[in-house]
């Protein structure tokens, strides 16, 4: 009823119910690209590569992409994974859960249709310890490494990571000693332990499944990161990862160059509430690019919000970590939110660090 009124107004009164900001144009998106993946998710050990079209750099520049719990398709971050390699980036993407996803070449292999089947990729990703998830990751990738690069010794490394995956990643230095040149972690709303998942994922669970019997937990794993820039990127409107979260274990992660940034929702003067499609909200799942299942918009909240393209992924997400492989320190990052169609800007991203 709501949409439709607005439809029946908008072309009397349009200042008063604008659009949310259009994508940015990308001058640095140049290159071709190919993917290739290697490895099964059944296994744990799945990777797509997604390739530049480019004469191999002497030290190139490799991304390490993981993904949220249970959202080992690469599908649900391929847009932003593409926007990766067109600027010429070797983006390698690891499934460390086993699941049932198909071992497809493309990007694009079927999507989960049902709640049901969302719980049974949950489940299936408790078979593993969060720690033999990371070290399985590793091992895949450094074998696609060499597989697209001949070497992965002389590459700089950033990674980056969501939800369960943001954890991982800032966990990964404790765990993978042998990494070569970390140049920078970015992690998306990460969670602080695998043991604070959202109850409802949990609730049914043994404690005795090894992804809950040796929990990762930033309180330890968080000394790895000596001498590493860290950037956080969260929601203020995430129902699962606080700011106040990660503001209570600052002091964890052991390195002096860190930032928090904290996305604003907008609803526009509270007009959009209603049309979740237009209001630019701050949930969980801002790195998600891809539709994720067919389910009604407040279902899609509880597990973290929807998979679209929109302001939050680009001008937040992207443009953050599109800078910070550029070369600018985490600590420096600026955001440029755009405008409503009207003109009015959109509401800013918060700095936090202590």
């Amino acid at each position: 009823m709501f949409k439709q009124l607005i439809s029946v107004l908008k072309p009397y009164a349009p200042g008063l119910f604008p659009d949310p900001p259009t994508k940015p144009n990308y001058p640095q998106e140049v290159y071709q690209y190919h993917t290739q993946a290697w490895g099964s998710h059944q296994k744990g050990n799945y990777v797509m590569g997604y390739i530049p079209h480019r004469d191999t750099p002497a030290t190139p520049q490799v991304v390490i992409y993981l993904h949220g719990f249970a959202f080992g398709n690469p599908y649900y971050y391929d847009a932003h994974m593409q926007h990766l390699a067109k600027q010429g980036y070797y983006v390698f993407f690891a499934d460390y859960q086993k699941d049932k996803y198909p071992n497809d070449q493309t990007p694009q292999p079927p999507k989960f249709g049902n709640v049901e089947q969302l719980i049974a990729a949950v489940v299936d990703s408790f078979k593993t310890s969060g720690e033999d998830m990371i070290q399985n990751a590793w091992e895949a990738v450094h074998n696609a490494m060499r597989a697209v690069l001949g070497q992965t010794e002389n590459v700089d490394i950033y990674l980056f990571g969501h939800s369960v995956g943001g954890l991982f990643v800032l966990s990964w230095p404790n765990f993978v000693k042998k990494t070569p040149n970390i140049k920078a972690i970015m992690a998306a709303d990460p969670i602080s332990a695998t043991a604070e998942l959202p109850e409802w994922i949990i609730q049914h669970l043994s404690s005795d499944v090894p992804f809950l019997k040796c929990p990762v937990d930033i309180k330890t794993t968080g000394a790895g990161l000596r001498n590493i820039p860290v950037a956080l990127l969260i929601g203020n409107s995430d129902l699962f990862v606080k700011p106040t979260t990660w503001q209570n274990r600052w002091s964890y992660l052991a390195t002096a160059t860190k930032q928090m940034y904290i996305s604003q929702s907008d609803y526009y003067y509270n007009i959009y509430r209603c049309d979740a499609k237009r209001a630019l909200i701050a949930y969980h799942n801002q790195s998600v690019t891809n539709k994720l299942l067919d389910l009604p918009k407040d279902v899609q909240l509880i597990i973290g919000g929807a998979g679209v393209e929109n302001n939050m992924r680009w001008r937040f997400v992207w443009d953050a970590f599109d800078a910070v492989l550029q070369g600018t320190s985490v600590k420096n990052l600026t955001f440029d939110m755009s405008t409503w169609s009207n003109g009015r800007k959109v509401t800013g991203v918060k700095p936090w660090s202590n």
